[in-house]
């Protein structure tokens, strides 16, 4: 039996998702909890109904890997409590694979936006970057090229 409608389902949550929280990184600098929870618990659901219990491995795995992985960040102050929860949702949506692969591609995505930055020399300077823009931008760009037949897990 075939679901590949949940696939295309979970895809557009996750561009939804994806734009919705670039825009509020960008304009408000703030990710909110009723964006991410929701797209964690409709993660989960659907990889546990649809999936079964592989599929909820991977989701939970991914959940938890982008949540471990901004802990220290949070606990330290150089990140917010919005980027963790952001990156569990991501998470949750990709499977930890291909989360993997997004959070590579936001990490040589952020280093190219600092030489930018340098090599302007402008006044506008920032000690801050939108990472949770630059990491929604990158899960996105992974979900497209998933959709098109990049599958490293076991969904997404």
């Amino acid at each position: 039996m075939s679901f590949e409608w949940v696939d295309y389902l979970r895809y557009g949550v996750l561009a939804v998702f994806s734009f919705v929280c670039i825009f509020t990184d960008l304009k408000s600098r703030r990710i909110y909890n009723t964006l991410t929870i929701p797209v964690i618990v409709f993660a989960l659901l659907t990889a546990w109904f649809y999936i079964g219990p592989e599929g909820l491995f991977t989701s939970v795995s991914g959940a938890l890997l982008g949540a471990v992985l901004f802990l220290p960040g949070v606990y330290f102050g150089k990140t917010g409590s919005g980027d963790l929860k952001l990156s569990a949702a991501l998470g949750a949506l990709l499977g930890w694979r291909l989360f993997l692969i997004a959070l590579l591609a936001a990490g040589i995505g952020t280093l190219l936006l600092i030489v930018i930055v340098i090599m302007r020399h402008d006044k506008y300077r920032r000690t801050e970057y939108p990472l949770g823009s630059i990491m929604a931008a990158a899960a996105f760009a992974a979900g497209v090229f998933s959709l098109y037949g990049f599958r490293p897990g076991l969904y997404f």
